[in-house]
């Protein structure tokens, strides 16, 4: 799957939950253009702000790899 599509799918579940790139920047303690940019390459966040991020977004733990990939081909 192409990064764009892992952002689409962080995007969708955002939509869904009604979260802003702000509010995920609260949660994991960062600036909200942090988070803006980390979005185009998700694998640049910390593991904490994964788990974080996974949390806020009811991403289930086994799903965590189809989010945020050890490496995007």
């Amino acid at each position: 799957m192409l990064k764009r599509e892992k952002l689409d799918l962080i995007a969708g579940r955002m939509k869904a939950r009604g979260i802003l790139i702000k509010d995920l920047a609260q949660m994991i303690g960062r600036e909200r253009n942090y988070v803006s940019v980390h979005l185009k390459n998700p694998l640049t966040f910390t593991l904490g702000e994964i788990y974080t991020i996974c949390e806020a977004l009811d991403i289930e733990d086994e799903r965590i790899s189809e989010f945020f990939p050890r490496e995007v081909k």
